[in-house]
Formats: structure tokens, sequence, C-alpha cells
């Protein structure tokens, strides 16, 4: 639980994270020059660079040799090892065991017949708060083969990886464009979520910080589909547990909601009697357990959940790309805020 060595190093700048030049960013610099284009072609072409990269993500995490990322397979090895290479080609700085991305969480042999599993974690250091940080999750695995068929799932949770390392790509380019995040933030992609949310629990049980100096979680849950309250809607999305531990995070996220332009922000899931139908499913639930401000965004369910028809084909872009964009305002919210996040006694809705 303390912050080691290694990690004092990395938030110190020695080992290049801190301000000045991020290793392995060189190509994504022309990005920054946008500004030079006229604003209205450059909203456009960025808005086609982000769909680009999700739709280029997605694929990855759902082709053949992923295999439906089961829990200890080849093809959940294969996708760790995917978003640990797109962190690095970020130049995030690794943040799991031995100055590596990984964190290996044993599981028992019931659970995924004694293979070892791994949670993917690295870190981009704040300029003003670098001991304090935000949390931005998404499980990485999924269901593997079920009566013979691979289960891809693009939506869960493909869509949520995508969406986080779209949310580690804006605020790597912020920092190159000299607006660095004022708090430090973890990036994690868990493993063992559809087995009872083992990754997420092991790492809240071993983490590289306390868990004292995490101000927020925000934790990305099946985002890329609609479910049947918002089947001709406009882009939505549910925001759940914004008031479980702290009042100043609600407040936080009701405001973000009101800045939003291009996307309702939908609190059905978030009142006392119906937030636990969701909440204590995916892997922002074990943050809470130890009353840390815990966040879950989710787009709600489908036919095709959990089955082999959930498939990129019918991920809906139009509906992801406006998610991510407000996912993203929303950690640029958390990590700059002028404090970290109080806990408090949940306030009722």
């Amino acid at each position: 639980m303390r912050i080691n060595r290694m990690i004092f190093a990395i938030l110190a700048g020695s080992v290049g994270i801190l301000p000045g030049v991020i290793p392995g960013a060189d190509a994504r610099q022309a990005e920054v020059g946008l500004a030079d284009v006229a604003p209205i072609a450059a909203a456009q072409n960025h808005l086609a660079l982000v769909e680009a990269r999700l739709l280029s993500d997605l694929q990855a995490l759902t082709t053949s040799e992923m295999a439906g990322r089961g829990l200890g397979t080849a093809g959940e090895r294969a996708a760790a090892e995917f978003v640990a290479a797109r962190f690095e080609s970020l130049g995030l700085q690794p943040f799991g065991a031995d100055g590596t991305f990984f964190q290996d969480v044993p599981l028992s042999s019931q659970v995924n017949s004694g293979q070892q599993a791994r949670n993917v974690v690295a870190v981009l250091a704040g300029e003003q708060f670098p001991y304090e940080f935000v949390v931005v999750s998404a499980h990485l695995d999924h269901l593997g083969r079920e009566r013979g068929r691979i289960h891809p799932g693009a939506d869960d949770n493909a869509s949520g990886v995508s969406a986080m390392l779209e949310i580690a790509h804006a605020l790597v380019q912020d920092t190159i464009a000299g607006n660095r995040p004022a708090r430090s933030v973890i990036f994690v992609g868990f493993t063992a979520e559809e087995v009872g949310l083992r990754g997420s629990q092991y790492f809240v049980e071993h983490a590289p910080v306390h868990l004292t100096s995490i101000s927020a979680v925000l934790n990305i849950d099946m985002v890329g589909r609609r479910d049947d309250r918002h089947r001709r809607d406009d882009p939505y999305i549910y925001m759940i547990g914004t008031r479980l531990h702290s009042q100043m995070l609600g407040d936080l996220v009701d405001a973000s909601a009101e800045n939003s332009d291009d996307l309702d922000v939908d609190f059905h899931f978030n009142s006392r009697r119906r937030q636990m139908a969701f909440y204590q499913r995916s892997d922002q639930w074990h943050f809470a357990r130890y009353g840390v401000p815990a966040l879950m965004a989710f787009a709600g369910t489908h036919p095709d959940y959990h089955t082999h028809r959930d498939v990129v084909d019918d991920i809906e872009l139009d509906l992801l790309t406006p998610r991510v964009r407000y996912l993203t305002g929303l950690t640029r919210d958390l990590a700059n805020a002028a404090e970290a996040m109080v806990r408090d006694r949940a306030v009722e809705e």
C-alpha cells in the first residue's frame, strides 16, 4: 500500500513522466496543431480521429486471437499485452509490479484452473498534486468460449477498454499541449471481473498507493450500445454512485451533466433504491467498499448481453463517441478540481 521507491521516481520525474516530452508521443504531436485549422474542419477531423481510434481498439480486442478474452486464456493474455502496448505507445508510465505494466492476480484453481491473471496498470503524473490520484478503469476480460462459441464481448467490455484508452490519449494530448492534469491519473484494465470482480478486489487490497490518496474512481463498463429505455433517444449515459460517499463528487457530476450539450446524463440507476442493481456488479464496487468515491459509467444491457452476438458490428459509434467525449471531460474535471473529493456520509437522493 505504500508508495515505493520506483513509484516515487516516476512521480518525481526521473522516469520522464513529469513536464517534458512524453516518450513515445512524438507521432501524436501533430494532433495538437489542429488549432491552426479552421475550427469546424478541426472539430470534424478530431471527431473522425476519435472514432477511428475507438473502432481500431474495438476490433483489436475482439479478434479471433483474443477468442473472447476468457479468464486465464491465451486470448486474455493477448488482450492484456495489447492494452499494455497501447499504454506504452501513449507514453504512460508502468505502474504495476517491478516496473512493468502488469499486476499478477492469484486466483484459485476453481476459478481459472490455476492460470495466472493480470491487471494492467499505468499512470500519468499530475502537475500540482502528483500524490493525489484519479483512477480510470475498465475490465478487459470476458467469457471466452461457451458451448463451442466465442463470445467476443464487444460491448462487454471492449467498449469500456476502448473508452479508457481514448481518455488516456486525450490526457496525454493535453499534457503535450502544456495542460498536464493537476492530479495523477491511474489507468487500470482489470482482469477477472466476470468471475466476481476478483481483479479489482486484488488491486484495491494491494494498491500501489494509499486508498486515502485516491480522490475518485471512474469505472467504465458497457458503453457501446443502447438499452430498451432509450431505443429512440439521443445519446445518453448512466452515471451511478455519484453521491454514495461524496456530496462533492455528486455536485461535480451534476455540473458536468448540465454542461453536456450532446449527451443526456441519465441518473435513473443512481437513486439508493435502484443503484445496487448494477453498481455492485462492476469493478468500482471494491473501491466503494473501502469508502473511495467511485462512479460507474454504463449504458445498460441489451438482448446480446453475454451471448456470442455481442459483436463490433453492433457497436454504435455515434453513441460511443459522445459518451467518451463526456467521460473525458469528466476525468479532466476530477483531475483538475481545486480539492480532492471530500468523503462524507451519503446524501439521500
